[in-house]
């Protein structure tokens, strides 16, 4: 019971702290919490003191709310590059797996006749570009240019002939262009293939050491310049060349009714 006169003390006052709620003694820190971090904040009536110079700079140095929007800044230049130039790998690969495709295709139109080779036979194989490899329409058409120029294929009749007369066994070869045609450009008839390791790139003067053996082989090279995405601007194009050397399957050899090398 009060006494008269006497003032009455806050509720939470009157008991001892070891009394005091959990929930209450929660609350009670949180507040003393906020009060400490108000007491970090800059006033706008203390700019240019020494005192609030202190405590904006402490609370710039102690507060994280943007540093994720900064690395974020940092680290996004990088992660798109990353992400463009593995665009850019994956179509380089994809590209690469279809040129070899195309030539093994038009090897494989001419390898498997039973008559000569036409030159309306030769357009049919090289028209077939268009169903094989789907690219030869859209990239042309963004550099302005024909895309039977743009691609670059090549038919070509090798014949190989023992380099010592009359040798039957163990026998090295020398190799001879008998005929030759193609959308750009063609195989030499005036100058003999040069023998190269396997791993050498492909080109329109060489052969691979393996394929040096008795008969005549049909040779389908195909080139095309691959303009990457990223930095197109300031990179410059890669060509890609895949070849595919095939036997001819039902005759000895195919000649060619428009003309052969003389």
């Amino acid at each position: 019971m009060l006494m008269a006169g006497s003032a009455k003390k806050p509720r939470l006052e009157r008991f001892p702290a070891k009394w005091m709620p959990v929930r209450v003694k929660t609350r009670r820190a949180a507040l003393a919490n906020t009060r400490k971090n108000r007491n970090l904040e800059p006033r706008s009536d203390s700019i240019g003191s020494e005192k609030a110079l202190v405590a904006a700079f402490r609370f710039f140095t102690q507060s994280t709310s943007a540093v994720t929007a900064i690395e974020f800044a940092l680290v996004s230049p990088i992660l798109m590059i990353l992400l463009l130039g593995g665009a850019d790998l994956v179509r380089y690969i994809n590209m690469a797996r279809q040129l070899t495709y195309l030539a093994n295709s038009i090897a494989t139109m001419i390898a498997e006749r039973t008559t000569a080779l036409g030159s309306s036979d030769a357009t049919f194989a090289f028209n077939s570009a268009l169903v094989t490899f789907p690219q030869v329409l859209s990239d042309p058409a963004r550099h302005s240019a024909a895309w039977n120029t743009y691609l670059s294929m090549t038919l070509s009749s090798i014949a190989f002939t023992p380099t010592v007369s009359g040798c039957t066994s163990g026998c090295t070869y020398t190799a001879a262009v008998k005929w030759s045609v193609g959308t750009v450009s063609t195989r030499s008839c005036s100058v003999a293939p040069l023998k190269t390791p396997d791993s050498t790139r492909p080109s329109l003067t060489t052969l691979p050491q393996d394929i040096y053996t008795s008969g005549t082989v049909i040779v389908a090279d195909v080139s095309y310049p691959f303009v990457p995405m990223v930095g197109n601007s300031f990179l410059p194009s890669m060509t890609l060349r895949r070849s595919v050397y095939l036997q001819p399957r039902y005759l000895p050899s195919i000649s060619n009714s428009s003309g052969n090398c003389p």
